[in-house]
């Protein structure tokens, strides 16, 4: 139960290793550690699972390390992060790289996938882009410089709001304290 605590306390995917620990550790017996026992169980466990896992811990001795050992000793924390989780950070990575595969595919013109490549390979046009210099939102600059009144900003930020430009003003519905 304290190994279970602590391992699900320090990353979200401990709950999964702790239950898969759980169900194997009477036929295994996790507290006489052994050689023999941690082939066992690591050939019991995916290989996601087991690339992170240190199995020359005992999980007894230190649960944390033996479930997430390997995987501290090999995350690499972006710079521009001051943390990384892998069940979350690490699942968005993967969609992210997903997403982009399918945007870079080339698709027949028929394809109902076809417009997605178009409009996403339009957005990476640097050079179009750059080239096109302040032209696509000059009308936009023009409404700022010409704002007098409150109304008028009103009417900004009401189109702000309708087109999901971000602005400084954010409207959110949440759930109260008082809920």
């Amino acid at each position: 139960l304290c190994a279970f605590t602590l391992l699900v306390q320090q990353d979200a995917a401990a709950p999964i290793l702790a239950t898969i620990v759980g169900k194997v550790e009477p036929k295994l017996q996790l507290a006489q550690w052994t050689p023999a026992v941690a082939a066992e169980l690591k050939s019991s466990l995916p290989d996601e699972v087991t690339k992170d896992m240190n199995f020359s811990v005992p999980p007894c001795d230190n649960f944390y390390e033996f479930a997430c050992g390997h995987w501290i000793q090999n995350v690499e924390i972006p710079g521009s992060r001051g943390s990384y989780t892998k069940s979350w950070d690490g699942a968005a990575q993967s969609v992210h790289e997903a997403m982009i595969s399918i945007y870079n595919t080339t698709y027949p013109p028929d394809s109902p996938y076809r417009g997605l490549n178009d409009w996403f390979t339009s957005c990476m046009n640097l050079d179009y882009i750059q080239s096109l210099g302040s032209t696509p939102i000059q009308p936009l600059l023009d409404q700022i410089a010409a704002m007098e009144t409150k109304e008028d900003l009103l009417a900004l930020i009401q189109h702000f709001v309708l087109y999901d430009i971000p602005s400084v003003l954010a409207l959110d519905v949440a759930v109260g304290v008082r809920s």
